[in-house]
């Protein structure tokens, strides 16, 4: 596989794991008796991701990776804040649910991307 689309394939799965995991954490789930975020299983990807960029492009590409995903979940926070925002059609009746599922990940967000860029920053170094 070429190096770029070896950083483009790696990028995206670290890239995705981090939204979907952000998207999920809202939910908690019973795993045989313990409860956790339905997030912990997808966000335990990232840390594998993250170490194969580092052991296969370097350093600096996993950093930019990093901040890179940090970026990303806000941007997507913040746009799930407009999106709550933004007055819904007459007939669309699913305001209240969209607001509740949708309109934690911002807090979610905020919450989690201090402890990921200091996790992931210092374990990548």
């Amino acid at each position: 596989m070429k190096k770029t689309n070896l950083v483009i394939v790696l990028t995206a799965g670290y890239l995705l794991c981090q939204i979907i995991a952000d998207v999920t954490a809202s939910k908690m789930v019973d795993l045989f008796g313990i409860y956790v975020p339905a997030a912990v299983f997808i966000y335990a990807l990232t840390f594998t991701l993250r170490d194969v960029v580092h052991k296969q492009l370097g350093k600096q590409q996993a950093v930019f990776m990093v901040l890179t995903a940090g970026g990303v979940n806000v941007l997507m926070a913040a746009y799930f804040m407009f999106t709550v925002w933004l007055k819904p059609a007459p007939f669309w009746g699913n305001q209240e649910a969209y607001n509740l599922i949708l309109g934690v990940v911002p807090r979610v967000v905020g919450a989690s991307i201090l402890a990921e860029m200091v996790s992931e920053l210092i374990d990548t170094e």
